[in-house]
């Protein structure tokens, strides 16, 4: 047999063993997925026949206090008003309270639970817009129950709420979640081990897997409703360029998510499976029956626009093919991760250092969950480490001159993630470090950094311009006492005083702002992550222990400008929130974020890297860990975050 038949044999044999190890992989994740949700349901399959199903109290036995009875039945509530369920209504074990609400406005219930030895348990529920039933896992001995309301008025919303129904759920609930949660987790970690001839030696296509897996997992278990940062604009900006060229005809669900109101008040979240069908069912009938009764202009050339291409274009997909509006909602926020997958699984294979570092980062719990939901960061993220990691293999590489094409492809990523923020301008200079030796001749030489610098100031111009003008164009448009035009005189009037504020702040955050749960673990309007310990661990170590492909550094000389010039961007991140969101002459600035250094992280894991005293072998052993410690953290995120709350 010739050595080209042994090797084609060879390679028959991994692809057979690689197809039964997923196979067996899909089996074992559907298996653990359903014994998942028996387990969840252990209590009241145990509990005897007479005690299970759904069921209606005794409203007439209920104890109202400071409640009075409404016409039709039940009993309207106000601040300070509550209902009890006394002792001998409940069964010994209650795995849900439920109860039927009318309402329209922004309030919290509080059920406090006693049980037969007097001990009590409170347990806070959120109450949507869009429901009238809320469930409430108690899930113990159960004697009475106190309900009670706490209300937020913002002079939309009223002050009181009217319940209808109390009653017991214990019955058998199959959770979507729970079964999507155990299915998503085996496949990615367990996807590892499946295709680990593929993945060992190539931290990229690790990190696709794990990325689409994990990302896929958060879209799922989300609400169809706003759970990230300024959610309802992102929303708002994809879906107006996604109906380009007729306009958009949009439908009161599609409102409702594009602007700021009760029904999208991310604190009043579903609460659990049954709420989110519902909700989600309420949300499809509301889109069905007004569809097209909202007309708005569209848009499409706008500085963002390159930071929606991929939100925009599934929800364009979406609506051609008709789906229902959670549906679609979702499928808009599952192309936002694709496109950020795809970005950042190109930039991971292109950088020549600190490629587990970044793919470990690029799959923590805020990159992702900024993925996972309409925003333009994860774009922003995914061309800036895709133009950054460019610019360093160019800049690492020893031999061969710089081609147009990775020139003009670098230039393109750059452009296309700095026009959203026009703040990140100052990384399109490293480009400027690519030694002179690596160009052709002279004339590409000038041609090419005579083009990063007008690119330089194009952009930073976008940034400048409006802030020199004097006017009001950078203020916060959502209201409040900030003016751009009066922080700018203040600024020119004590530069000094204002440059001891700025440096203070920025020092004074760093290090959890590029280290701590602040930059690795805020999921929006979410629970923080409870993994705090660990970003500090898991980036640190991989940033010291990622094994190079090959030797390769940056000069004293490069760390250095590499730090001159994230800095700056550092600088203009902060510079502009004074400008657009802090109140005019306070002594702080207001308003900014870990997550805006997100783009930054790959210029500051070059700057700290080094190839000396690393090891040389078990890189794939050091992939394993590396993004597998992300995974590991991000899925007990997802389900502390996000199931817990949500969907349980």
């Amino acid at each position: 047999m010739t050595g080209r038949k042994k090797q084609k044999k060879a390679d028959m044999a991994v692809r057979k063993g690689t197809v039964i190890r997923l196979v067996l992989l899909l089996a074992a994740a559907v298996l653990i997925a359903v014994l998942a949700n028996v387990w969840e349901n252990r209590a009241v399959l145990r509990l005897p026949e007479e005690e299970r199903g759904v069921y209606a109290l005794d409203m007439s036995r209920i104890t109202a206090e400071s409640a009075q009875e409404a016409p039709g039945g039940g009993w309207t509530l106000s601040e300070g008003s509550s209902l009890t369920v006394p002792s001998g209504l409940l069964p010994a074990y209650v795995d849900k309270i439920y109860y039927i609400a009318d309402h329209d406005m922004k309030a919290d219930a509080v059920l406090t639970v006693t049980d037969g030895f007097g001990r009590e348990k409170t347990f806070a529920d959120h109450v949507p817009q869009y429901l009238r039933t809320s469930f409430v896992p108690v899930e113990g001995a159960a004697d009475s129950v106190r309900l009670a309301f706490t209300f937020t008025p913002d002079g939309s919303s009223g002050t009181q709420v009217t319940v209808r129904e109390i009653g017991v759920s214990n019955r058998f609930q199959w959770n979507a979640g729970l079964f999507v949660f155990w299915i998503l987790a085996a496949l990615a970690l367990g996807g590892i081990w499946a295709l680990w001839g593929v993945l060992k030696d190539r931290p990229d296509r690790a990190f696709l897997w794990l990325c689409l897996t994990l990302g896929t997992l958060l879209v799922l278990l989300l609400p169809a409703n706003k759970a990230g940062w300024d959610e309802e604009i992102h929303y708002y900006r994809a879906l107006t360029i996604s109906v380009y060229p007729k306009g958009l005809t949009a439908s009161h669900a599609d409102v409702n998510e594009m602007r700021v109101t009760i029904a999208n008040w991310p604190y009043n979240q579903p609460d659990g499976e049954e709420e989110q069908r519902a909700f989600e069912r309420a949300a499809n009938a509301l889109d069905a029956a007004t569809r097209g009764a909202h007309t708005q202009t569209r848009y499409l050339a706008r500085p963002y626009t390159s930071g929606y291409l991929t939100q925009a274009l599934f929800l364009k997909i979406a609506h051609l093919v008709r789906m229902p509006f959670s549906a679609a909602y979702r499928f808009g926020r599952w192309g936002n991760l694709l496109g950020y997958a795809l970005l950042m699984f190109f930039a991971i294979r292109a950088v020549p250092i600190g490629k587990r570092v970044l793919a470990g980062a690029a799959l923590m719990p805020t990159p992702l969950f900024l993925a996972a939901t309409y925003s333009y960061d994860a774009a922003v993220i995914g061309f800036l480490s895709l133009g950054m990691a460019l610019v360093l293999r160019e800049i690492l590489r020893e031999e061969g001159t710089v081609s147009w094409g990775t020139f003009l492809l670098a230039g393109a990523a750059f452009v296309l993630g700095i026009l959203p923020k026009a703040i990140y301008a100052p990384i399109v200079l490293t480009a400027l470090l690519i030694p002179n030796k690596r160009f052709a001749d002279k004339k590409q030489l000038y041609l090419m950094k005579g083009a990063v610098i007008l690119a330089f100031l194009a952009l930073i111009g976008t940034f400048v311009l409006p802030m020199l003008s004097g006017g009001d164009y950078m203020s916060d448009s959502r209201g409040g006492d900030t003016s751009s035009g009066s922080q700018l005189s203040h600024i020119l009037a004590d530069p000094v005083g204002y440059a001891k504020l700025l440096l203070g702040s920025i020092f004074g955050t760093m290090p959890r702002f590029l280290l701590g749960y602040p930059i690795y673990g805020q999921l929006g309007h979410l629970p923080v992550s409870p993994a705090r310990w660990a970003f500090p661990v898991i980036v640190l170590g991989s940033l010291f222990a990622d094994a190079p492909e090959k030797k390769g550094q940056l000069t004293w000389l490069q760390r250095f400008i590499f730090l001159l010039l994230t800095g700056t961007c550092m600088v203009l991140i902060w510079t502009a929130l004074y400008m657009s969101y802090t109140p005019v002459g306070a002594p702080y600035i207001a308003g900014v974020q870990p997550r805006y250094y997100l783009p930054l992280l790959l210029p500051v894991f070059a700057i700290f890297f080094t190839d000396r005293l690393k090891p040389q072998k078990g890189g794939k052993w050091i992939t394993a860990a590396c993004l597998g410690a992300a995974s590991a953290v991000t899925l007990w995120t997802a389900w502390a975050c996000i199931y817990v709350p949500f969907a349980r």
